[in-house]
C-alpha cells in the first residue's frame, strides 16, 4: 500500500498482479458483487498478523509509517479540487515542473488518505481511519474528480485514474471499520462510484491496452465492489481479463523471440569454432 503514495507512470508487475488477483478472487461472482467489504487485502487477517507480529523488521517498518493524524496535522481536508480540464490544458510530459505543480494537490491527497489507511491496517487505529474517511468525504462534498473532459485534456483523465486508484483501494479497506460514520461512508462510496463511471466512460471499445488501462480497471474493480455496483465490477473484470490475455500473448511472443535468439547465437558460436 505504501506504493500508492506515489503515482507511478508505468504499470509495474506488482500493480498488474494486484489487479489480477482481485479479479480472480471474485471470479465465481463475475457478474454480481456478493462481498462489498472485500478488498485487495484481507483486512482482519492483516491486522491480526501485524498487530501481533514479533518480527523485528515488520515492527520497525510499522514504526516508520506516516500518520495522517500527526504527520499531516496541518493539512486541510477541504482543499479539494474540482479537477477542471483547464488545469492541465496544453500540459506536455517534458514540462515536468508544470506537471508537478498541476498535480501536487492530488499527490498530497493520496499521501494523506493512504497514510490513514496504512495506520488502520497496521495498528487498527480507528482515529486514523476516521481521519482518512474525513479526507475522502471532503473531496466527495466538493465533487472532485468529476469536472473534466478527457477529450479536452487526456492528462486530466490520467490523473483522475491514478487518484481514484488510491481513493478506491483506501475506501475498500475503510469500509471494514464499522465504527466509522455511516453517512460519511455512503457519501464517499456514491462519489467514488460516480467518478469511476465517468473515468471508464471515455474508453473506446477495442482500444489497445496499456498501463493506463490497468489503472482504470483497478480503480473500477475496487470501487465496483465497495459500491456493490455489479455493472461497474463486471466491466472492470472483463477489461482486466482482456488486458491479462494480451499481456500473456506478449510474454509468449517475447519468450519465443528470446528462444530464437538463443538458438541463432548458439549456431553462430558453433560455426565460428
Amino acid at each position: 500500500m505504501e506504493a500508492l503514495k506515489s503515482r507511478r507512470r508505468i504499470c509495474s508487475l506488482p500493480c498488474f498482479a494486484l489487479a489480477l488477483s482481485f479479479a480472480v478472487v471474485n471470479a465465481s461472482h463475475a457478474q454480481h458483487v456478493s462481498a462489498p467489504h472485500a478488498s485487495v487485502v484481507d483486512v482482519v487477517a492483516r491486522q491480526t498478523t501485524l498487530q501481533s507480529t514479533t518480527d523485528s523488521r515488520l515492527r520497525e517498518a510499522i514504526k516508520k509509517l506516516h500518520s495522517l493524524r500527526w504527520d499531516f496535522a496541518g493539512s486541510s481536508a477541504g482543499r479539494a479540487h474540482r479537477h477542471s480540464s483547464s488545469l492541465f490544458e496544453r500540459l506536455a510530459w517534458p514540462r515536468q515542473s508544470a506537471e508537478g505543480a498541476a498535480t501536487k494537490a492530488y499527490g498530497q491527497f493520496e499521501e494523506r488518505i493512504v497514510a490513514g489507511m496504512n495506520q488502520y491496517l497496521a495498528t487498527g487505529s480507528q482515529t486514523e481511519a476516521a481521519c482518512a474517511l474525513d479526507q475522502l468525504d471532503a473531496w466527495a462534498k466538493a465533487k472532485a474528480l468529476l469536472d473534466y473532459d478527457a477529450k479536452e485534456s487526456t492528462q486530466a483523465w490520467f490523473q483522475v485514474g491514478w487518484t481514484l486508484c488510491s481513493a478506491g483501494i483506501t475506501d475498500s479497506v475503510l469500509v471494514n471499520d464499522a465504527a466509522l460514520d455511516a453517512a460519511e461512508q455512503r457519501r464517499v462510496t456514491m462519489w467514488l462510484d460516480s467518478a469511476a463511471h465517468k473515468l471508464v466512460s471515455f474508453e473506446k471499445p477495442g482500444e489497445p491496452g496499456n498501463n493506463l488501462h490497468y489503472w482504470r480497471a483497478l480503480a473500477a474493480t475496487a470501487i465496483g465492489v465497495t459500491a456493490s455496483d455489479d455493472s461497474l465490477f463486471a466491466l472492470a473484470s472483463r477489461r482486466i481479463k482482456r488486458l491479462s490475455a494480451r499481456s500473456m500473448q506478449r510474454v509468449r511472443f517475447h519468450a519465443r523471440w528470446s528462444a530464437m535468439n538463443v538458438r541463432a547465437t548458439t549456431r553462430r558460436l558453433r560455426c565460428s569454432r
